[in-house]
């Protein structure tokens, strides 16, 4: 199995680059953690690594491009699905329908949620702003590859600052209501048929392209494991 590995191909994700989880096994940053895989996978002569192209360009927004070897390139392909050759179980647009349909309700009873808790005033304006201000300084932590944890919230007023509160707690709450745990982007969907397309094994640590990768029958890997899967081949070859 570990020599049939070296002839596999690997199908990346851009979450292996921002999700704190994974690329801390690799750098203390999304621009470490890439140079330091392009530096390990140099090193062996297999498996063999692809990215669609609108994986990459995302990819380039969370890294410093002056700092990465040119040899990205060729140690991680671009290539794009056929999206007009393949086919997918209709069964699996029936089934993304329903998921939509049931997390707009979701998104709804959010919005209720918020609006409530406005009229009722919620916690105390004092505490609240407090809480904020620490948290709005904390590390940016990575949601979803274009999505930031925290922000700074920029108020003058009590009245403002209370509001903006309210209005980053919804689109928090809203946001993991309709985006965990599904397929909603172009690169998403690229992702899964590209790995369809080449019999890939898809590595990624967004779980609704798990989800959905699961349901075709896609092969994949916990990103978490990666670092130890390279690192045990490097081994192997040395031998």
């Amino acid at each position: 199995m570990e020599k049939d590995f070296k002839h596999e191909r690997i199908i990346i994700d851009t979450s292996i680059f921002t999700n704190p989880d994974v690329y801390q096994t690799f750098g203390a940053s999304p621009t470490d953690a890439l140079r330091t895989f392009l530096e390990i996978i140099g090193k062996l002569d297999g498996p063999t690594f692809y990215m669609p192209p609108t994986i990459y360009h995302e990819l380039l927004n969370f890294v410093e491009i002056k700092d990465i070897p040119s040899e990205l390139q060729i140690r991680i392909f671009q290539k794009p699905p056929k999206r007009y050759e393949l086919s997918v179980p209709a069964f699996l647009l029936y089934e993304l329908i329903e998921d939509v349909r049931h997390r707009i309700d979701k998104g709804l009873r959010v919005a209720e949620e918020a609006i409530r808790k406005r009229i009722n005033k919620g916690p105390k304006a004092s505490e609240e702003i407090e809480r904020k201000r620490k948290t709005s300084h904390e590390k940016p932590v990575f949601l979803f590859p274009d999505v930031r944890m925290t922000e700074e919230i920029p108020y003058k007023t009590e009245s403002e600052a209370l509001e903006a509160i309210a209005i980053a707690d919804l689109r928090k709450k809203y946001r993991a209501a309709l985006r965990e745990g599904i397929i909603d982007s172009k690169e998403d969907v690229d992702l899964i048929l590209l790995a369809k397309e080449m019999d890939g094994i898809l590595i990624t640590a967004d779980t609704g392209i798990v989800k959905w990768a699961d349901k075709l029958g896609i092969r994949y890997i916990d990103p978490r494991m990666l670092r130890g899967i390279l690192d045990t081949l490097i081994q192997q070859a040395h031998k």
